[in-house]
Formats: structure tokens, C-alpha cells, sequence
């Protein structure tokens, strides 16, 4: 693209205060992740010692897992209101299994947080907007 590679995206969104860093760090450990899977040919799959440990690193993975074992112990104990939150725990709990699940969780998470921040600015923007007089092209 033409900014470059991600993580040069990653870093600029940091630097102009787009994302906090928490979410910063996280999003270079997914530029790292990607870049092995695509430049070490000894990395073949999310097991990989050095894989694991970059998930498990990651912020949002703390809050993915605590979903996952939460939901986990409401399938043991049988607490739950329905069918519906029984699958939707059943789901969550399945992060556990493997790290590529959980990879995929914490990616998951990370784009919705993304998006939600994308609609807040655009919501400000609007606000900011909001009193002056919309501007027409001019015909040439």
C-alpha cells in the first residue's frame, strides 16, 4: 500500500494517537506472527513454540482467555439462561483448544475494537461538523 507494510501502518496509527498502546503492541505481535509464517520456513503452524508465545503475550489474549475460561466453567456448572448463551459459551470456550483459535479470537477482537474506534471518529467528526454549511463544487 502506500504507506508500506503493515507494521509501518502500525506504527503511524500509534504515533498519531489512533491507537492506544496496548493495541499497538498487539497489532506489531500480528505483523511478527504473519512474517513468520511467511519467512521462516521452520514455523509451520500456530503451535510453533515461538508463535504460542507471541499470542500469549498479547493483551487483548488475557481478555480472550478469561471469555474462554468463564464460559468454560458456566458449561461445567450448567449456569446459563438458555440454549442460546450455551452455544455461544460452548463457542467461547473452544479458544482454549488451540492457539490458533485463540489467534483467531484475539484478531477478531481486535478488528471490532478498530472498527468501533473508526465509527467514534467518524461520529465526532460529524458532531464537529454539524453547524457549518455544507460546501458545494464548484463548475468550472
Amino acid at each position: 500500500g502506500p504507506l508500506g507494510p503493515f507494521g509501518t501502518k502500525v506504527r503511524l496509527a500509534y504515533m498519531l494517537r489512533m491507537v492506544a498502546l496496548e493495541t499497538y503492541n498487539d497489532l506489531i505481535a500480528v505483523n511478527k506472527i504473519r512474517n513468520a509464517f511467511a519467512h521462516d520456513l521452520t514455523v509451520k503452524s500456530f503451535e510453533d513454540q515461538k508463535i504460542t508465545a507471541w499470542i500469549q503475550n498479547m493483551y487483548i489474549y488475557g481478555i480472550v482467555k478469561k471469555l474462554g475460561e468463564e464460559a468454560k466453567e458456566r458449561l461445567e456448572t450448567g449456569i446459563g439462561t438458555g440454549r442460546d448463551d450455551h452455544a455461544s459459551d460452548f463457542i467461547r470456550s473452544q479458544v482454549l483448544l488451540s492457539s490458533k483459535r485463540a489467534y483467531r479470537d484475539c484478531v477478531r477482537l481486535i478488528i471490532h475494537q478498530l472498527s468501533d474506534q473508526v465509527d467514534a471518529i467518524k461520529a465526532h467528526e460529524a458532531e464537529m461538523n454539524a453547524d457549518k454549511p455544507e460546501v458545494q463544487p464548484s463548475e468550472s
